[in-house]
């Protein structure tokens, strides 16, 4: 039990001989160096290191005297800090990889695209679509299936973006949860595989997402074969993104 607690220990940022010490000063409430030595095994020259830094760090008091006596600090108060201690530490490291991030997105205004041919790649990229969207994503799906797949991702979407998802026929999305929309027939003849005015209906993809005006991503099955094609800071992404918006119909 002693050693499992001292590897969970580590990996909130102590040492194996502070974890060791800390478990075991709770254990006996009150001890000297020489009582955490004998439990622990520690060598004698540490022990006396490794209090000394559990008191600074505040995780232990110090009692002075003859011999010194150490005590393990408030468990709750103690973890309540460490808690509070790494919210604001995942504040700050995630607050400085945004600006990194939003420095790399200023300085590149070139339009890039690239094919995908695996089910992998296209997951892959699709996942990390879903996790870069920071205000708004528009979805154009005609494959019910495909929208049950991601059911779970829309839901969390949802709830920090403004989502649209986009379907050809209602009535083969009805037990989808989320709020869904059509288009006018321009969305329906260009998007959605509904016929044109002149009667042509050209292959659409089965799915494309448009992510914060800088990403969109064509994915298209053909029996067992699918591929896709992912275009990032494309001024034609933005276009499609508003035009789709302008031409929306709510379910």
């Amino acid at each position: 039990m002693t050693e499992k607690l001292s590897d969970q220990l580590v990996k909130f940022g102590f040492t194996q001989y502070e974890a060791r010490v800390y478990v075991n000063l709770i254990a006996i409430r009150v001890g000297s160096a020489r009582d955490i030595q004998e439990l622990t095994g520690i060598p004698r020259g540490r022990v006396y290191d490794v209090l000394e830094g559990l008191v600074q760090k505040g995780y232990a008091g110090v009692t002075k005297g003859t011999p010194t006596l150490y005590s393990a600090t408030d468990v709750q108060e103690t973890f309540d800090r460490l808690k509070r201690d790494y919210a604001r530490m995942c504040d700050r490291l995630a607050a400085d990889l945004i600006k990194i991030e939003q420095k790399v997105t200023a300085k590149t205004f070139t339009s890039q695209s690239y094919e995908l041919h695996t089910e992998w790649a296209l997951e892959n990229q699709i996942q990390s679509i879903f996790r870069r969207c920071r205000t708004e994503m528009v979805v154009v799906c005609t494959n019910p299936e495909t929208t049950k797949k991601y059911e779970s991702d829309f839901k969390k979407l949802a709830r920090r973006v403004q989502l649209y998802i986009v379907v050809d026929d209602p009535a083969r999305f009805s037990d989808f949860p989320l709020k869904l929309y059509t288009g006018d027939q321009d969305i329906g003849a260009i998007f959605l595989g509904t016929k044109a005015p002149d009667g042509v209906t050209e292959r659409v993809p089965d799915l494309m997402i448009f992510s914060d005006e800088k990403e969109t991503l064509s994915v298209v099955r053909s029996g067992d074969a699918i591929g896709g094609i992912m275009v990032t800071n494309g001024i034609f992404g933005k276009y499609f993104q508003r035009s789709i918006l302008r031409h929306l119909n709510t379910l």
